[in-house]
């Protein structure tokens, strides 16, 4: 059931959930490893990210727990279980408001981009903080850096949508990589199903 709801979630969001060959992240300047352990779990790439971060990639770890991945890396943050949805809602919302959005992409690619922007304006960094257990100052910082960086990708693991809340935690990431073009790129992408 996990695996479907995951595969799900994309297929609504993308219409197909085809993910980059993992050797792109050495196309990455930012990687937010989200939910995932590939030091145990996917050694050959945990390879390639060391390699991208050698060829100067940041790689930030989002996890409840302090994995051996998240080690290895920049930057560990640490949100609460089932409240990954609630973490990138809360970029996309500070993302909008400060104007750092794709708007060509979103243009020519996004559906509904108005409803969005309407339901997330109230979910701010402050709200998450109470609900993910991350400072407002760490999710608006996650939110520049991601939204700044040329070419970002995200690769979601298969364990947050095991909560009640499900696929919803993997649209909500989908919809960071929306709403900053992040998507068809070299580089970039989110990447469940790779």
């Amino acid at each position: 059931l996990c695996w479907a709801a995951g595969i799900a979630a994309q297929t609504y969001d993308f219409g197909i959930p085809r993910g980059h060959f993992p050797d792109d992240v050495l196309n990455s300047d930012l990687v937010l490893v989200w939910g995932r352990n590939p030091k145990f779990t996917s050694i050959h790439f945990y390879s390639l990210l060391k390699q991208a971060r050698k060829n100067g990639a940041r790689i930030i770890v989002i996890d409840p727990v302090k994995s051996a991945t998240a080690e290895a890396f920049d930057c560990h943050i640490r949100v609460r279980p089932s409240c990954d949805g609630a973490l990138a809602l809360a970029m996309c919302s500070f993302i909008i408001k400060n104007g750092l959005c794709d708007n060509e992409f979103i243009k020519d690619h996004v559906v509904g981009f108005n409803r969005f922007k309407a339901s997330v304006a109230e979910f701010t960094p402050e709200k998450a903080e109470g609900i993910t257990g991350i400072e407002k100052k760490t999710i608006e910082q996650l939110a520049l850096d991601y939204a700044r960086a040329d070419k970002a990708s995200i690769y979601i693991g298969y364990g947050m949508q095991r909560y009640y809340n499900g696929g919803n935690n993997v649209r909500c990431i989908d919809a960071l990589g929306a709403v900053t073009g992040k998507i068809g790129r070299k580089g970039c992408g989110v990447n469940y199903a790779a």
